[in-house]
């Protein structure tokens, strides 16, 4: 969960649960005064998302996931909009190389840090 930049919001990651075949991991836009959901942003079915965090100065919002390659999972970070919820774009953080990453938290590439 993070807060917006003008404390108006907070960025929830829901998870899809155990059920895989559910609907995708999704952000929901909460409002911080009346503690109602005003938007829900779908995210990409592939990936499993674990962690977000805000760009500091942008507001972006940055996803920490993985998703299954051969022989591992890669860790991937995604970015959207806060707005609208578009993708504005994405990479590997890690390619799997025969290993699985799961990141644990991460924070935008101004301060350079995913921790897995």
């Amino acid at each position: 969960m993070a807060l917006s930049k003008d404390h108006m919001a907070f960025y929830v990651l829901v998870p899809r649960g155990a059920n895989q075949q559910a609907e995708p991991d999704r952000v929901d836009v909460v409002d911080s005064a009346a503690l109602r959901v005003r938007a829900s942003y779908r995210l990409d079915r592939a990936i499993t998302h674990r962690s977000l965090a805000l760009g500091p100065r942008t507001g972006r919002i940055f996803l920490f996931g993985n998703r299954p390659e051969q022989g591992g999972q890669n860790l991937l970070v995604t970015v959207i909009d806060p707005a609208s919820g578009r993708r504005l774009g994405g990479w590997i953080a890690r390619p799997a190389n025969g290993r699985t990453w799961l990141p644990h938290q991460g924070s935008s590439p101004s301060t350079s840090a995913v921790y897995w």
